[in-house]
């Protein structure tokens, strides 16, 4: 009985060996996939600091823009200033080249009358 008993447990022992063998199989493949997934967040850190100073660059970027366009805003509201002082002189000098031009045409007319006026008394 004991043979029996003996048998028994050396191929309780065999099952048991092969189930820890196929435990150690499975444990090894989790390895590897543990170690991919690690290799994987390494990646993903490298790349999220490039990202990082890429993010970093373009705000720089994008801050010098925006000086710029205030910059450029300045210089655009001088030039509206400008022009408008340009349209007002415009404006006074057309008025004051109609007054002139009316002058000049009621001094020719007094010219006239007074030419007219002489040959007459003459």
């Amino acid at each position: 009985m004991s043979d029996v008993l003996l048998q028994q447990i050396l191929s309780e022992m065999k099952g048991i060996k092969t189930d820890i063998s196929g435990i150690k199989s499975d444990v090894s493949t989790l390895k590897s996939d543990v170690s991919t997934l690690k290799s994987d967040v390494n990646t993903l850190k490298s790349d999220v600091s490039a990202l990082k100073l890429h993010v970093d660059v373009l705000n720089t970027d994008m801050s010098e823009v925006k000086k710029e366009q205030q910059l450029t805003n300045k210089r655009l509201s001088s030039i509206e200033t400008k022009q408008d002082t340009i349209y007002l002189h415009t404006d006074s000098l057309t008025e004051m080249q109609t007054k002139s031009l009316s002058l000049l045409e009621q001094l020719q007319t007094d010219v006239e009358f007074t030419y007219q006026k002489t040959a007459m008394n003459d």
